[in-house]
């Protein structure tokens, strides 16, 4: 049983590591004033069409087909005068477009964030709930790794277990780290 646990914590330990760089990596652009940037580059392009629709699927496809955007329609608006406004997102990239009927003139203006406002986006806004198939499976994975946190806590205690020369200073440690993280979430939510 000692050899299954063992494996199991070391599979979860060497699984997770990517992500515990990712990790830190949010962590130190979030804290750091240097790597703080808050930017946001803009590019707007102006285009003649030949076909329109009014259908959002159909100026979704050609939008995708002939212009390669991609991402989440977040809001579709068709305006008195026949024009019609797209805001499509997806993390670190928004589109607003706007399509003049008359004129038949396609106008993207590509919002392109900066890697603080990626990795917050990532943090705040993709999951399950998405329609972007890259953010649900950001989702799954984000879900994934959380079990494998747990699953390393689990067999790293039952390990522990087995181990009885070292039982005092991991029960120190685990008391240590217990009693950390009752304060931090104590001083998170009522400091």
């Amino acid at each position: 049983m000692y050899n299954i646990l063992r494996n199991i914590h070391l599979f979860f330990g060497l699984a997770i590591i990517p992500f515990l760089f990712i990790y830190v990596f949010s962590a130190l652009v979030f804290t750091l004033p240097f790597l703080s940037d808050k930017s946001v580059d803009k590019n707007n392009k102006t285009y003649e069409i030949s076909r329109f629709s009014y259908s959002t699927e159909e100026l979704i496809d050609m939008l995708e087909s002939e212009y390669g955007i991609r991402g989440d329609l977040r809001k579709s608006n068709v305006k008195e005068n026949g024009s019609v406004e797209l805001l499509i997102s997806r993390p670190g990239t928004y589109y607003v477009i706007s399509i003049d009927s008359q004129k038949m003139l396609l106008n993207i203006n590509k919002n392109t964030q900066s890697i603080e406002r990626f990795i917050n986006s990532l943090h705040t806004s993709s999951g399950f709930d998405s329609n972007n198939p890259a953010e649900r499976w950001w989702g799954v994975v984000v879900v994934l790794v959380a079990i494998m946190l747990v699953g390393i806590v689990v067999t790293g205690i039952a390990l522990w277990s087995y181990n009885r020369k070292d039982r005092r200073s991991g029960l120190l440690f685990l008391s240590i780290s217990i009693v950390y993280c009752t304060i931090v979430l104590f001083v998170l939510r009522f400091g």
